[in-house]
């Protein structure tokens, strides 16, 4: 899968939060590092646990629907904690990239389990 290049700004971030809630406040995010996605951690004010902004590019069409699927099986199954997707925006409503934010947990990739 090709990495995508993405430019976002705080604010693009605070409107993708807000939406799912108004009373987070994002005050600052950073880029991490993953495998063929562009993933954002978002630090929230007066939150101990930021969220995670996960970027697809256009293709597979699927790939966003499944990864929420095999996550929520991956928990249920394997009695882990698995982060949970709270949006899913496939129709580019506050950016010009198809996203996901998750709750963000400490540790290894879902990826990473699998095998």
């Amino acid at each position: 899968m090709a990495r995508l290049t993405v430019d976002l700004e705080l604010e693009q971030l605070q409107a993708i939060v807000r939406d799912l809630d108004r009373t987070l406040d994002p005050v600052r995010f950073a880029r991490l590092h993953g495998r063929g996605s562009d993933i954002y951690r978002i630090d929230l004010a007066g939150a101990e646990n930021p969220l995670l902004l996960k970027i697809y590019g256009d293709e597979p069409t699927w790939i966003v629907a499944k990864e929420a699927l095999v996550a929520g099986w991956i928990g249920e199954r394997a009695g882990i904690a698995i982060p949970r997707w709270l949006r899913i925006d496939e129709h580019r409503t506050r950016i010009p990239f198809r996203f996901a934010l998750t709750t963000w947990l400490p540790g290894v990739t879902v990826r990473s389990l699998i095998g």
